[in-house]
Formats: structure tokens, C-alpha cells, sequence
């Protein structure tokens, strides 16, 4: 029997501060399930308090990536743009669930086993 690995992922926050800290809505976890190949990982991002869709959605402040790409991906994420097309970032459905403190990022293939890879919020 084949031991089965844990999927291991980081998380880079992008963003977050500001004059008035308590107006934002900070990262409150990331809860990464599942095993890398064969099987689906899925990671869940908490949020202190509720985030509207636009930017999560649509990928330009969500997103998974290779750690060794994180702080190139965090830049482009916290910018006024937010992640564009050619971003450095693993292909992954990003969906707000309801109550809109939590979202699913859940990658379209599977992800290498023995690599690092981050969550990157902007």
C-alpha cells in the first residue's frame, strides 16, 4: 500500500492593511484538503468578514501558484489591476461561498507532488 501525501500549501496575503485596519477584511485561515496526485486538492480561504465576488471569481485576487512564484503573484494581485493574463498561476476555479466569508480555490489539474505552492489573496 502506497502511503498517501498531505498536500502542503502556503498561504501569501497581498494587500491587507491600510490606515483603518479594521475596515478591511483580513484572512482569517487556509484550510488546503485533499492529496496530491491521483487525488483533488482543494483549498478554503477564511475571511473575517464578508468579500464580494468580483476578484475572487474571476482570478484577479485569487489564486494558486508555485511558492517559488508567491511574491511575484502577491505584487501583481495587491495591484490595482489585480492578476491579469500570462500571471505566473496554476489554473484553478475560485468560487465565494455562500455567506461570502469563505472561498474554495480548487485547481483545474493536479498538482505535482514534492513541489511548495501558495494561496496568494490580493
Amino acid at each position: 500500500m502506497r502511503p498517501v501525501r498531505q498536500a502542503a500549501v502556503l498561504l501569501l496575503a497581498a494587500g491587507c492593511g491600510g490606515a483603518e485596519p479594521e475596515r478591511h477584511v483580513r484572512v482569517a485561515a487556509v484550510k488546503p484538503a485533499g492529496t496530491v496526485a491521483p487525488g483533488p486538492v482543494v483549498a478554503e480561504v477564511e475571511f473575517t468578514g464578508p468579500v464580494a465576488p468580483e476578484g475572487i471569481e474571476d482570478g484577479r485576487r485569487l489564486a494558486l501558484c508555485r511558492a517559488a512564484d508567491a511574491d511575484r503573484v502577491a505584487d501583481a494581485a495587491g495591484s490595482e489591476a489585480g492578476l491579469g493574463p500570462g500571471a505566473a498561476v496554476l489554473p484553478a476555479r475560485a468560487v465565494l461561498l455562500p455567506g461570502a466569508t469563505r472561498a474554495r480555490l480548487e485547481p483545474e489539474r493536479p498538482l505535482w507532488a514534492g513541489a511548495a505552492w501558495a494561496v496568494v489573496v490580493g
